[in-house]
């Protein structure tokens, strides 16, 4: 199975304890913080050879994300590996990152899983969330969905906005505990109010549904707005629909129009099938039989059954040239906003 894991960890300026009292790696970092990284490299190589676990843990992170190098996972490991040994815990969440990633050749989730529990102990909340991710996912360690949401709220309460969002959807769903939305909608908006995207559409669906707490279809536009804004593509086809339908604010449909463009072109089966009704009906646009052919074709591809009933129908309208016309047309949009979209979700 594969799983889409945002693994946190800090910037190494945090971890870079001896700093003030070693003048050499002082002038490595004021190059980190220039982004003047070939000079760092220098800087760090010199004391990394002489032992110094920040520079070791500094010149693994310029591996590990290609900052003035060529990106090289095989050089950062041991420099962050070395670092490790020192009790580097900046170095350790690090590497343990680069363990649970999608480097098949280097990865190890029970090594990943060790390391982050003992970054996790330390209090570094980017660890305990990352700690909390294995043991949702049973990566590693055994799954336990109640060890994750232990760790996912020592994180959040540090003010870890993926925590916090974590935290919520499982209060949310009910995994671990009784389902709470008042108390999940608590934990979203704190991740929400520092700008976390995916918090900003659960919150703006929360007080729509109105499901254990009261429903405000204004408040959830504003925060559906942002979190479409923020290009999450259920949100921009929500936003859409709220207005074509008129909620919480004055029905537009140039704008509902404008919002599921917006997110069919980011990929959102469900957005490419609204298009494709909307086209085949004329509701707010021109009346197009090729159009609606073209995103029912790439919603019914992304297994949206409904959109390849719609578009069978339609073919006893259109003429053979508009057939022709859609099928060139579908070829070019399910590049462009089929392949393309997934593709970028898969990195």
């Amino acid at each position: 199975m594969k799983y889409t894991l945002d693994f946190l960890y800090p910037s190494p300026l945090q971890f870079s304890s001896s700093i003030p009292a070693w003048a050499g790696l002082g002038d490595g970092v004021e190059a980190f913080k220039r982004q003047e990284f070939a000079l760092a490299l220098r800087e760090f190589s010199v004391l990394a050879d002489q032992g110094d676990a920040d520079a070791q843990y500094f010149l693994g992170s310029l591996y590990q994300h290609g900052d003035g190098v060529a990106k090289n996972i095989d050089k950062a490991i041991p420099w962050l590996e070395k670092a490790t040994h020192q009790n580097h815990f900046g170095a350790t969440n690090a590497v343990a990152v680069i363990y649970a990633g999608e480097n098949k050749k280097v990865r190890d989730y029970d090594k990943a899983a060790r390391y982050f529990k003992l970054v996790a102990k330390q209090d570094v909340p980017e660890a305990m969330y990352n700690l909390g991710l294995m043991f949702m996912y049973g990566l590693g360690i055994e799954q336990s969905t109640p060890q994750a949401a232990q760790w996912f709220q020592q994180s959040a309460v540090h003010g870890i906005a993926a925590a916090q969002y974590k935290l919520g959807m499982l209060i949310k769903q009910g995994d671990s505990g009784e389902a709470d939305p008042a108390k999940a909608l608590e934990w979203y908006l704190k991740a929400a109010e520092q700008g976390y995207e995916p918090a900003e559409y659960e919150v703006g669906m929360l007080f729509h549904l109105g499901d254990g707490i009261p429903k405000d279809d204004e408040l959830a536009l504003h925060w559906l707005k942002l979190a479409a804004k923020h290009y999450v593509r259920p949100a921009q086809t929500q936003l859409a629909y709220f207005f074509d339908q008129g909620l919480g604010v004055s029905a537009d449909h140039i704008k509902a129009f404008y919002w599921y463009s917006r997110a069919a072109e980011l990929g959102e089966e469900s957005a490419q099938y609204a298009l494709g009704n909307k086209y085949n009906r004329g509701d707010g646009v021109p009346q197009d039989f090729v159009l609606a052919y073209v995103w029912f074709n790439l919603a019914s591809a992304q297994g949206v059954a409904k959109a390849g009933l719609e578009r069978e129908k339609l073919l006893e309208r259109m003429t053979p040239l508009q057939l022709e016309s859609g099928q060139e047309v579908s070829r070019d949009y399910f590049e462009k906003y089929v392949i393309k979209p997934n593709k970028v979700d898969d990195e």
